[in-house]
């Protein structure tokens, strides 16, 4: 580190690390807590969380009608340029003849 000398370098470095060591994060709350935020924030989480659940069911209805129709849309276009096809052919046949 530069303006230290190496040895109080090495001691502030080793210093850091047992204390990095040493420390361990708190992975879950304690049960006391998880009841007290639960009991606090349900009320107002459980008819949102609903509420959002229905806006998502209404979306893939929503998605579902789209690619319904737009797959008939596409066979409708399909039929429709098959029989341009055939009329092109019996016009073809009609000037030949």
């Amino acid at each position: 580190m530069p303006g230290i000398g190496p040895v109080l370098s090495k001691r502030l470095f080793d210093w850091r690390n047992s204390l990095m060591a040493s420390f361990r994060p708190q992975q879950t709350l304690p049960d006391s807590e998880k009841n007290r935020i639960a009991s606090r924030y349900a009320p107002v989480m459980l008819p949102l969380g609903q509420s959002i659940q229905g806006a998502i069911n209404d979306l893939d209805s929503i998605s579902m009608a789209h690619l319904t129709r737009e797959a008939e849309t596409i066979q409708a276009i399909a039929a429709t340029v098959q029989n341009l096809a055939i009329a092109e052919a019996h016009v073809r046949a009609l000037k030949v003849a």
